[in-house]
């Protein structure tokens, strides 16, 4: 069999029109040549990579052979990528390989993927058939055309025929009983006639546009150019089906003048046995008739236009395809008022909670739809527990990604969301892929400069770092704290110069994540409220509490090691602490700063001091050999990124460990001052496994800490605090990142609707403003909430009257107070701090 052949390019301005075919649920077609301009693919390793029909992310491994030539590649899947039918939005070969201790990434330009169904395809059939789309478009005008045709002469015909009867009887001046009877008898026949074999043609008709529009959808789906295909498609499917509808209603309405025309007629025919009687009926079948005439003429010129717009539609559409246009917002907003669409079933699906803004207890917060029944549980490590919400969200998040230039990412797709307050104190959140009228679609998922719908928005996996003055999104990585919101914004946009749509983490997209957080745990404090599943350890655990309870509080050593010379201080690899409070909160993995700067706890250990014999904690770190001093104080700091990643549940944590308070004291030194080997940590009996004492990261669907560990700085949210102590709250639509500003409170920033919590407290309820129903602050209500009850979050503010900037989450040492709605509103715009920190985002590209 002969292979399918690409010819592709490193070259991502060279336009393809190759298609690859792969078949639904096995593993037929997925084997291909591939010829790639100017490079030689030979000891590159491959992954296809794309974004199917389905909106999910595809990474598939490909094993790599020549083919007869150094320069054709011969490809083999390793795994599936054909689990949906439809074209991928886009799709391309990744090559990849370590040169010098450095890996070396290249990529295809985009080539067109489809997938087919069921149909058992040989593989030549495959191949010839993977252009069959350039027909397809070029035909369905044609089909539609004969159909239009042949519709409208055979009502012609029909128009013709009913309109001599008509007239028939309207030029006749006298009428016995029995020739009305008769015309009338003859007409319902031809009325009768005339009606079967229209509804014969029209469900024939009917059937075959409809295939042809169903036709249409998947070639729309084969157009690498219209990421919006299946919407589109569905609109016109629609559009159509709604004409067709129209015209056999006003068939029916003929129908049911027909029989009024006979009502009135029996009743004047036989109302008298006069030649008066008589003469009135026949006025009255003539005034009858008239209407009839008139109103089948209007039916006919209605129809007719009716016709010519579909017809119009069609055919604009068709051009608009051929040019790779597609429809706008605003012409599919028109459509969606009165058309459903015909979008799959897992589309339409709606998930949500209902909010009892009077009742804090776990009875206030209700799930709705089709997320009612939805049973959620963490997992720790290697754990694969119940969690309902996993099928669905597979639409919504993507799988952790590490993108071209290296950062790691979760895709949290395009969808709607349906967020109101009814007068009666109930909050309602719901989300859904289709857009259902009335919904919001945050404008995180619109091109800010054509208009054009974006796919999904990335949202950086862990805490931000710094790399040659750019904002990374990378494990292995100490979170960068100590710096300004205007600061960290520069680093972000430091990324544009590799690739574009990067920015901090903004308001916008922090509150598209809170509702998803939300939805999915059925909860406004997840980090207390979900926990593991009791048949697996025993008793349910609180798995998402955070990185919460380290200690902020400096420790100075209790004592420095010396060279022989008992003069010199040592550089080593640890150091001594006392044995207090703030040291029994240290882990092995978290990180701490000091004289060797920021460092990780590689292992912990007992020791006693050889003067006073007090119990003291050894640290050990990683990294080269330092010198500290008695007076240097030693600080937690963020945990080091990616602690989560191997995680198996889509939403947990890895358990810690720390000394046990009763393992083994070990000296560090012999008599002669040589180091002792020592234990610690790295023996298993001597270790304590925590699970929910705050002190480890967790993740969420990819996110790593959404609360916890580092404040997050909160972009393109602005806060005016006024004399009278009302919190202003000033936002840009949120689109375009080149237009955050702090200090700025001026177009194009606005003011919300409503002003942030005044008190600081903790939290009872947000606010909505109709105009950004998505975007929630905490708002002042006459009663607080509580550690355990509504939000559990607490809120901070300031009450200097000045602009200030905005922070959510908490950090290591916040303890309870953190959370997924916990904000902080008092710093400016120059402050910086070793508890806080950001997160990359990326727009994405159209």
């Amino acid at each position: 069999m002969t292979a399918i052949q690409l010819n592709l390019s490193l070259d991502k301005s060279f336009v393809t029109d190759q298609i690859l075919v792969l078949r639904r649920g096995d593993y037929g077609y997925q084997e291909f040549d591939a010829t790639i301009a100017d490079f030689i693919p030979t000891g590159w390793d491959c992954r296809f990579k794309g974004i199917n029909n389905a909106g999910e992310s595809v990474i598939s491994e490909v094993e790599v052979t020549t083919s007869g030539s150094d320069s054709v590649a011969h490809l083999g899947f390793k795994s599936n990528a054909g689990s949906e039918v439809g074209r991928y939005q886009r799709a391309y070969l990744e090559f990849s390989k370590e040169v010098d201790d450095e890996m070396q990434i290249v990529s295809t330009n985009n080539f067109i993927v489809t997938v087919i169904g069921d149909v058992d395809y040989s593989e030549e059939q495959a191949n010839e058939t993977v252009n069959f789309y350039n027909t397809m478009v070029s035909t369905i005008e044609e089909h539609f055309n004969q159909t239009l045709t042949e519709i409208i002469d055979y009502r012609d015909d029909g128009i013709v025929e009913i309109q001599n009867i008509l007239d028939g009887l309207v030029t006749t001046a006298t009428a016995t009983k029995d020739s009305v009877a008769e015309a009338l008898a003859e007409f319902t026949a031809y009325l009768n006639t005339q009606e079967t074999l229209w509804t014969e043609n029209y469900e024939a008709k009917q059937a075959e546009i409809i295939l042809i529009v169903n036709q249409l959808a998947e070639s729309l789906q084969l157009k690498s150019d219209l990421e919006n295909a299946l919407t589109e498609s569905a609109e016109l499917n629609a559009a159509l089906q709604t004409k067709l509808d129209e015209a056999m209603t006003t068939w029916e309405g003929l129908e049911e003048r027909k029989a009024e025309v006979e009502h009135a007629t029996e009743v004047a025919l036989f109302a008298g046995e006069s030649a008066t009687a008589s003469k009135n009926a026949t006025e009255v079948v003539r005034t009858n008739t008239e209407n009839l005439r008139a109103t089948l003429q209007a039916w006919l010129t209605n129809s007719n236009s009716q016709l010519a717009s579909a017809t119009q539609q069609i055919t604009s559409m068709l051009e608009a395809i051929d040019t790779g246009e597609i429809i706008t917002r605003e012409e599919f907003n028109e459509i969606m008022a009165t058309v459903q669409m015909n979008v799959p079933e897992f589309m339409r699906k709606i998930y949500g909670i209902k909010i009892n803004t009077n009742d804090g207890s776990d009875a206030g917060v209700v799930r709705t739809d089709d997320s009612a029944d939805w049973v959620v549980y963490a997992g720790f490590d290697g754990e694969t527990p119940r969690n309902d919400a996993d099928a669905a969200m597979r639409d919504f998040i993507s799988k952790p990604y590490k993108d071209a230039i290296g950062n790691w990412y979760v895709d949290i797709k395009r969808h709607y969301t349906d967020i109101r307050k009814t007068e009666s104190g109930t909050f309602i959140k719901r989300i859904s892929l289709y857009p259902y009228p009335g919904w919001t679609l945050s404008p995180k998922f619109k091109n800010p400069t054509t208009g054009k719908l974006l796919d999904h928005i990335s949202i950086g996996c862990f805490k931000a770092s710094s790399e040659s003055s750019r904002m990374i999104s990378k494990p292995g990585k100490y979170p960068t704290n100590w710096t300004s919101i205007v600061s960290f914004r520069t680093q972000a946009k430091a990324n544009n110069n590799l690739a574009p749509g990067h920015q901090q983490m903004d308001f916008h997209t922090r509150m598209v994540i809170t509702n998803i957080v939300q939805i999915v745990t059925g909860t406004l404090n997840p980090q207390e409220k979900v926990l593991s599943d009791a048949d697996v350890h025993g008793t349910a655990i609180k798995a998402l509490r955070g990185l919460i309870s380290e200690s902020y509080d400096g420790v100075q050593p209790s004592r420095l090691e010396y060279e022989a010379d008992g003069t010199t201080v040592k550089a080593t690899n640890r150091i001594i602490f006392p044995d207090n409070t703030n040291t029994r909160k240290y882990r092995v993995g978290q990180s701490f700063s000091g004289a060797g700067g920021t460092r990780t706890i590689t292992k912990l250990s007992w020791t006693s001091n050889p003067i006073t014999s007090a119990k003291e904690l050894v640290v050990w770190v990683d990294g080269a050999p330092y010198k500290t001093a008695a007076t240097t104080a030693h600080y937690c700091q963020g945990w080091p990124t990616g602690f989560t990643k191997d995680i198996a549940a889509t939403i947990g944590t890895k358990t810690t460990y720390r000394i046990k308070t009763d393992a083994t004291i070990e000296p560090l030194v012999d008599g002669d001052g040589n180091d002792l080997p020592v234990n610690g940590t790295n023996t298993v009996t001597n270790r304590e496994i925590l699970y929910n004492d705050g002190t480890q990261p967790f993740s969420f669907y990819g996110m790593e800490n959404l609360w916890g560990d580092l404040w997050e700085w909160v972009d393109d949210l602005n806060i005016n605090t006024l004399e009278d102590g009302t919190q202003e709250i000033w936002t840009t639509d949120g689109g375009d990142s080149n237009a955050f500003a702090s200090n700025l409170f001026a177009a194009p920033y606005r003011k919300l609707g409503y002003g942030a919590k005044t008190s600081e407290s903790w939290i009872k309820d947000v606010g909505l403003d109709p105009d950004s129903p998505l975007l929630n602050l905490p708002i002042q209500t006459a009663t607080n909430g509580t550690e355990s009850t509504y939000y559990g979050d607490y809120y901070y503010r300031s009450t200097a009257v000045a602009p200030h900037v905005a922070r959510v989450g908490g950090y290591f040492d916040n303890g309870t107070n953190d959370g997924l709605s916990c904000w902080n509103l008092n710093n400016t715009t120059s402050g910086t701090h070793a508890n806080i920190g950001t997160r990359l985002v990326k727009m994405a590209s159209v």
